[in-house]
């Protein structure tokens, strides 16, 4: 097992994602803090609380589909990470922490983000503009940029001028669905 400590942060954790975050537990000192809800579309595994890589911790839900970690930053402190890896998107609250920790700590992050979320800001209003503003530079401020598919590359390369971005494919464990 590698020794450095690999802290992935999802909002949810979806059913469809468990066999992908047990091979990793597997393969690293891996550590998830995610809402352990289900939620809408997204089912939780029934068996949550038995992963040892879990973090259990308080959360709370806004605006129906953004969590908020409240206690993330003394969370990210005792746990101590090499690396964090966090979702994007919806969950920017939670990665202006993650920002702050890594600069204080000088640690790296990953942002992990579905990517053309940012494609129309022209057409939003002065709030969501802003939203989005803090979302690109969550983005070039990353170490990696990890997406779902090849038709993201240019489009985060063009977000963040120098970052690499890999497309991950499939990372829903199909054998685990079937």
């Amino acid at each position: 097992m590698i020794k450095e400590k690999v802290l992935l942060i999802q909002r949810f954790y979806p059913n469809y994602r468990e066999g992908l975050f047990d091979r990793l537990a597997k393969q690293i000192n891996l550590y998830l803090i995610c809402h352990s809800k289900s939620h809408k579309k997204i089912i939780t595994p029934t068996d949550i609380t038995e992963k040892s890589y879990l973090i259990k911790g308080f959360s709370f839900r806004i605006f129906n589909d953004i969590i908020v970690f409240p206690f993330l930053f003394f969370q990210l402190i005792c746990i101590n990470p090499n690396l964090i890896i966090t979702e994007g998107g919806r969950n920017t609250i939670n990665n202006l922490i993650v920002v702050f920790y890594c600069k204080v700590f000088r640690k790296n992050y990953i942002v992990w983000d579905l990517g053309k979320g940012y494609a129309k800001e022209k057409e939003f209003g002065f709030l969501i503009q802003t939203y989005l503003q803090i979302q690109v530079m969550i983005l070039r401020k990353a170490k990696k940029i990890l997406t779902y598919n090849n038709a993201n590359i240019d489009y985060f390369k063009e977000l963040a001028p120098g970052k690499e971005v890999v497309a991950l494919g499939n990372t829903i464990d199909t054998e685990r669905i079937y």
